[in-house]
């Protein structure tokens, strides 16, 4: 194994020290480092991540919608086994509406344009 010697400034020296205060099987500098760099991943491990909660926060989002929204507004007691595809697609479209209404809020800063 390569030996090599760092210099830390002291706010990053704090933060290993805290690595090490927080986690037992933390002892040494070392193992500080090798610790957050596993914590880290890579860039590309993170946005697919984020694309997998997306979607699945979009597929709840229209599940929701359908048991507390589509189902009550059609006065439905149950899903059909067939046929309910109007009302899957109902939902889906409300829950892009509302997507589409929060990105449009973020990029806007909050403020609403009336057309």
């Amino acid at each position: 194994m390569k030996q090599v010697r760092l210099r830390f400034e002291q706010e990053y020296v704090d933060i290993l020290d805290g690595l090490m205060g927080d986690n037992e099987g933390i002892s040494s500098y070392a193992d500080a480092i090798k610790y957050a760099l596993r914590q880290l991943g890579t860039a590309d491990d993170v946005e697919k991540f984020a694309v997998k909660v997306n979607a699945m926060s979009k597929d709840i989002a229209t599940l929701l919608e359908l048991t507390a929204g589509g189902f009550a507004d059609a006065d439905i007691k149950h899903l059909p086994e067939r046929g309910g595809e109007e009302l899957i697609q109902q939902a889906t479209e409300r829950v892009d509406r509302k997507i589409r209404r929060a990105q449009n809020m973020q990029t806007t800063g909050g403020r609403r344009w009336r057309t």
